[in-house]
C-alpha cells in the first residue's frame, strides 16, 4: 500500500490547524498531499466530517475536489495541492431586535435631503442606551487557539462568538496491489475554526425612496468588534463605525417586480410566498461590505455581511414590490408625467396665482389581471423643507371637481381616467400627492410627488 502525508498550509506556507475568522470573512488555504511511499496513488477521495448541520458545514468550508482525478496517479515522492476555502458564515441578524425609535425623524430627513444626503446618526447617549446589553459584556484578551494574525487583533465580545468548530478532513487513498485486493487507507487532518461576529443587524424597516424603482431598507447595525470598522452599504456610500456602537443606515434597493396582484393578495399562503420571494430578493441585492482597520503592523481584514433570513411583514410589500400601475398626467393639456413610456417628466412647472389649472390623470393597470375596488385620491400639500408638511390648504387654494374617485374594476391593461381643476390664491411651492388604493389594502403612490411653483403676477 502507498503511504501519504497531508498538512494544511497558509499563504506563508506555514502549517496551520487553528483558525479564527470574523463573520463574513473568507480565506483560502492549501491542502498539501504528499506521496512519501514507493507506490503510486491511483485512488484519492476527500470528504469533510463535522458535528454541525450539513448545510452550514457546506457554507463554511469547501475543498476543491472537482478536478481531483486529474492529479492521479500521484507518483512516489511527489505532491499535489488542493484548495481549501473557509468562510465565516454566521447569521448577521440579531435575535434581539431593537425598535426603530427614531423612524419618523429618519423619514423626514430622507424626504428633505434626498439620496445623496442621509440622515444623521443617533446620539452617543441613544446608542449606548440601545446597546446596554452588549456593551456590558466582558471582552476576551485573546485565545491560544487563534492563528498568528487573529491573536494580535483585539478580540470581539464573548457573546458574539461561536464555539470552536472542528472539521475532520478525511483523505481516502489506495494504490498498487493493495488497491487491486480491495484495500485502502484513510488519513485525517483536523481543522479547528472559531468565528466571531463582525457586524450585527438589530432592526430593520422599509421606506419609500425618491424614485419609483427603488425603496430604502433602513437598518440598525452594530459594530460588535473591538476595533473601528468601515461599512460600505451602497455605491459610494460608507460609514466609519466605532467599536460596539450602533448606527442607522438607509440602503437603496431595487424594488421587486411583480406580475400579478394575486401574488400579494391570495390570502395568508400567497402573502407568505410573496414575502419569501422578497426576502430572497433583498438578500441577493444587499451586501454590507465591512473592513476592520489595520492594527499595529497587520493588514486590514474585510468581509461581506448578507441578510439571509431577513423577514418582512405583509404591510411592507407595497413598498418593496414594484407598483402595478403606471401614471400619466396632463396639466393644462400638456403632458408632464408619462410612466407608460418608461419616462418620468417631473420637472417643476411655474404657473401664476389665480390661474385655473386643469389636471387630467390616467391610471394604467399593467397587470395580467384586473384591479378591483380602485380609489384614486389627490392631496395638495406644502413641504417646508424642515421635516414638517402642511396639508390644511383650504384658504390657499380651491378645487373644481372631486379630488377623489372610485371605480369597481379596472381591467387588465385598461386605465382609470379622472380630471379636476385647482386654483392657487397665494404664491409658493406646492406638491400633489397622488395615490391609488385597491381592495382597501394596497396603496401605490406617484413617486416623486408632483411639484408646482406658483408665482405672483
Amino acid at each position: 500500500m502507498p503511504c501519504l502525508e497531508a498538512i494544511i498550509l497558509d499563504s506563508k506556507n506555514e502549517t496551520i490547524s487553528n483558525i479564527t475568522l470574523f463573520a463574513g470573512e473568507s480565506v483560502d488555504y492549501n491542502l498539501k498531499i504528499s506521496n512519501v511511499g514507493s507506490i503510486s496513488i491511483d485512488l484519492l477521495e476527500i470528504s469533510i466530517e463535522s458535528t454541525i448541520e450539513h448545510s452550514l458545514k457546506n457554507s463554511i468550508i469547501k475543498v476543491d475536489t472537482e478536478n481531483i482525478k486529474d492529479y492521479l496517479p500521484i507518483t512516489p515522492k511527489s505532491e499535489i495541492i488542493v484548495g481549501v476555502h473557509l468562510t465565516g458564515a454566521l447569521n448577521f441578524l440579531s435575535s434581539n431586535q431593537y425598535p426603530l425609535a427614531e423612524f419618523n425623524s429618519l423619514k423626514s430627513s430622507l424626504t428633505l435631503s434626498g439620496p445623496s444626503s442621509y440622515p444623521s446618526l443617533p446620539s452617543p447617549k441613544q446608542r449606548n442606551e440601545r446597546l446596554s446589553p452588549m456593551t456590558a459584556s466582558s471582552f476576551r484578551s485573546g485565545e491560544s487557539s487563534l492563528n498568528s494574525n487573529c491573536s494580535r487583533y483585539r478580540s470581539p465580545t464573548d457573546i458574539t462568538s461561536l464555539k470552536v468548530i472542528e472539521f475532520n478532513i478525511k483523505i481516502k487513498y489506495a494504490g498498487g496491489e493493495g488497491m487491486a485486493a480491495g484495500y485502502c487507507r484513510i488519513i485525517s487532518c483536523v481543522l479547528s475554526l472559531n468565528i466571531f461576529n463582525s457586524v450585527l443587524v438589530t432592526g430593520w424597516d422599509v421606506l419609500q425612496a425618491e424614485t419609483g424603482s427603488q425603496f430604502y431598507l433602513v437598518l440598525d447595525v452594530v459594530n460588535v468588534t473591538n476595533q473601528e470598522m468601515e461599512l460600505k452599504y451602497a455605491t459610494n456610500k460608507s460609514i466609519l463605525m466605532e467599536e460596539k456602537e450602533s448606527y442607522r443606515i438607509p440602503v437603496p434597493v431595487d424594488r421587486f417586480l411583480i406580475h400579478s396582484l394575486e401574488q400579494v393578495s391570495n390570502g395568508e399562503e400567497g402573502q407568505a410566498d410573496m414575502v419569501s420571494q422578497c426576502n430572497k430578493h433583498i438578500a441577493e441585492q444587499v451586501l454590507l461590505r465591512w473592513s476592520v482597520n489595520s492594527y499595529d503592523d497587520l493588514p486590514s481584514r474585510w468581509g461581506v455581511a448578507k441578510l439571509n433570513g431577513l423577514t418582512l411583514c405583509p404591510q411592507m410589500l407595497d413598498i418593496v414590490c414594484t407598483s402595478p400601475i403606471y401614471w400619466e398626467i396632463n396639466l393644462n393639456e400638456e403632458k408632464i408625467v408619462s410612466e407608460c413610456d418608461e419616462k418620468l417628466l417631473s420637472e417643476t412647472s411655474q404657473y401664476p396665482v389665480g390661474q385655473q389649472l386643469k389636471l387630467q390623470i390616467w391610471v394604467h393597470n399593467s397587470l395580467m389581471s384586473p384591479l378591483d375596488d380602485v380609489t384614486l385620491e389627490l392631496n395638495f400639500y406644502q413641504d417646508y423643507l424642515n421635516g414638517t408638511t402642511n396639508s390644511q390648504l383650504g384658504n390657499r387654494l380651491a378645487t373644481t371637481g372631486s379630488t377623489k374617485t372610485h371605480t369597481t374594476r379596472v381591467n387588465k391593461h385598461d386605465r382609470l381616467y379622472h380630471e379636476c381643476g385647482v386654483i392657487f390664491f397665494y404664491p409658493g411651492q406646492y406638491k400633489l400627492n397622488l395615490q391609488c388604493q385597491t381592495l382597501k389594502q394596497h396603496i401605490w403612490k406617484l413617486i416623486p410627488p408632483l411639484q408646482l411653483d406658483i408665482t405672483a403676477e
